[in-house]
């Protein structure tokens, strides 16, 4: 299982590699648009939380994410 980097104070650091690209996808059929970033596979509303997550709710925001850039919608970041 490939771990997660850690920030200086022992939490996950951000997925963030700084070439945010907010699109707006529907994550699964008959679900409403999301707003998420192409690059990092957040939701902006992760975005906008994640300094103030517990490092478990990092965790779970970091492979949510991971899986959101799976998705055939964002592999080609459209």
């Amino acid at each position: 299982m490939p771990t997660t980097p850690l920030a200086p104070s022992n939490e996950p650091a951000s997925p963030c590699i700084r070439q945010c690209r907010v699109v707006h996808r529907r994550l699964a059929k008959g679900e409403p648009f999301t707003a998420l970033c192409a690059s990092c596979g957040r939701t902006t509303d992760d975005i906008a939380g994640w300094q103030r997550m517990s490092a478990p709710a990092k965790l779970a925001c970091i492979q949510a994410a991971a899986a959101r850039l799976q998705l055939p919608m964002l592999k080609a970041g459209t």
